[in-house]
């Protein structure tokens, strides 16, 4: 079945629960507080201080169906509260969606502030205080929001980056930084209690060119995997690789693939297997490469075996190089420690100078911790002071 603009929100209404008591909003399906602060839920089906119209903080019909929520955006300038909804279906990335709901505040509100928005997430909001939370707000009001005595709704459109899952409306901090302080208007307040509080009603996503959701199955690149499944949702690719392209047929999908137009092998990150004659490069560069006695100085001696493996470099602009330099046990640990680092150092400057960017190179000093031969013997210290090569991806 094909279903036109349909609201992605679950339960939009915020059906199921009579509100009893303060902060019920995790009751209802498909809603939650994205913080510790208390969202109310308000019902035509309660009475007294939770029902509609009539409630404690005032009297207001529903914008849209019996329910609506309240929150306190703003009090005392460290307590806020966010109502957070699930959508029924990812959001697809690069499709555009409307983004709405409205907002008023109650007649016992005494502040009234403006940056009321909305936030999209991939995963629930869960802080673990009643603070302001800070995010990017694509969808927010520019003004105060006054009137008491008309719903005011808040609404714009966003590019989905793709995988959005749930909506947060609230003041966010990066809004409260455009507006220092809140605004007093009229109202009747509780005692000790000025502070600003909005009913939130009629909360909705839809796509914001009317295209058809197919009944929240929705499968943007035609390959087959729903893009609840797919994690490349605008590209056709296969389902094996969770709806994504593999170029080269390696079975490493594009996205993951460092080496994406040539066959390669998993552990590689979709790479080529590393060849025997640069395997061997590498093991002469290990053995071959000296330094002057207790220095970081490069022995001309050990150009040639550096200059193979910039070669290698060069020739495979895919290939980063970590360099790891190594001492023995002779001497202090501490001042081992700084030589191999030095050392490791010396080299990628070194490679660098041969046409190797900076960054395809990672250089780490080891000291004596990792021996690689008997350090009581002559021929062991020998091997254990060293520099290794390790081609990564």
């Amino acid at each position: 079945m094909q279903v036109q603009a349909q609201n992605l929100v679950i339960n939009p209404d915020m059906q199921g629960t009579t509100p009893s008591g303060f902060g019920q909003i995790s009751s209802v399906n498909g809603w939650s507080s994205a913080s510790k602060g208390t969202v109310d839920l308000y019902s035509s089906a309660a009475g007294g201080d939770f029902g509609i119209p009539s409630n404690r903080q005032g009297n207001l019909k529903a914008a849209n169906g019996k329910n609506y929520a309240g929150i306190i955006p703003y009090w005392k300038g460290s307590y806020s509260e966010y109502l957070q909804a699930k959508l029924s279906t990812p959001l697809v990335a690069g499709k555009m969606y409307n983004i709405r709901f409205k907002a008023i505040p109650s007649d016992k509100s005494v502040l009234a502030v403006k940056g009321l928005g909305a936030v999209l997430s991939f995963d629930p909001l869960a802080e673990s205080n009643s603070g302001y939370i800070s995010r990017y707000v694509p969808v927010r009001s520019e003004e105060y929001i006054t009137d008491k005595s008309a719903w005011t709704t808040v609404s714009g459109i966003i590019v989905a980056d793709g995988g959005e899952q749930y909506i947060t409306i609230g003041l966010f901090s990066n809004a409260i930084d455009d507006v220092a302080e809140p605004i007093k208007i009229s109202g009747n307040a509780f005692p000790n209690e000025e502070r600003a509080y909005y009913y939130i009603d009629d909360v909705s996503v839809t796509t914001s060119d009317g295209s058809l959701i197919n009944a929240g199955k929705t499968d943007s690149d035609g390959d087959g995997v729903e893009d609840s499944q797919d994690e490349c949702p605008e590209i056709a690719g296969k389902k094996e690789l969770a709806g994504c392209p593999d170029s080269d047929n390696d079975g490493v999908s594009d996205d993951k693939d460092v080496c994406p137009t040539v066959a390669g092998i998993a552990a590689n990150k979709g790479c080529p297997e590393i060849k025997d004659e640069i395997k061997k490069i590498l093991a002469l560069a290990m053995q071959g490469v000296q330094f002057e006695s207790g220095k970081d100085i490069i022995k001309t001696s050990s150009y040639d075996e550096l200059d193979n493996i910039a070669k290698v470099m060069n020739d495979h602009p895919h290939f980063k190089l970590g360099i790891n330099g190594h001492t023995d046990s002779q001497g202090n640990a501490e001042a081992n420690q700084a030589l191999s680092q030095a050392r490791a150092e010396a080299v990628k400057k070194y490679i660098n100078k041969k046409g190797v960017s900076l960054t395809r190179m990672t250089a780490k000093g080891f000291g004596q911790t990792k021996p690689v031969a008997d350090n009581n013997t002559a021929d062991g210290r020998a091997k254990n002071r060293r520099v290794e090569f390790k081609i990564e991806f």
